[in-house]
């Protein structure tokens, strides 16, 4: 009984570890950087999580978390999104909220 528990452990482990070795590390495990290893690449990808604002904060700079630095900013406060975080939200995750007014924003960087 215990060879079929060690076989199992070993079995568990090298799956896991071919699993880490070639996942994705974009949005939902889709994608990366730069597209190697013939994955799509990701340009930008803005995540909520990542904004370290307070609840009703103007969101002034989203920073991109693909690694290419195409930072989001949006100078002009008159029409900047506001950040939420509060438990109404989807899921409580946070989430930045724009209003018919204030539905752009600029890229820093050009594609």
């Amino acid at each position: 009984m215990r060879s079929i528990k060690t076989v199992l452990s070993i079995i568990a482990l090298i799956l896991s570890l071919s699993l880490t070795s070639s996942a994705q590390t974009g949005p939902g495990g889709v994608g990366n950087m730069d597209g190697t290893d013939g994955q799509a690449e990701n340009s930008l990808w803005l995540e909520t999580t990542s904004l370290s604002f307070t609840n009703g904060d103007l969101v002034t700079t989203w920073a991109d978390i693909s690694g290419n630095e195409n930072d989001l900013t949006k100078p002009d406060t008159d029409f900047t999104p506001i950040f939420k975080n509060d438990i109404d939200n989807p899921n409580a995750y946070p989430k930045a909220e724009f209003s018919k007014d204030n539905k752009h924003i600029l890229l820093s960087h050009e594609f």
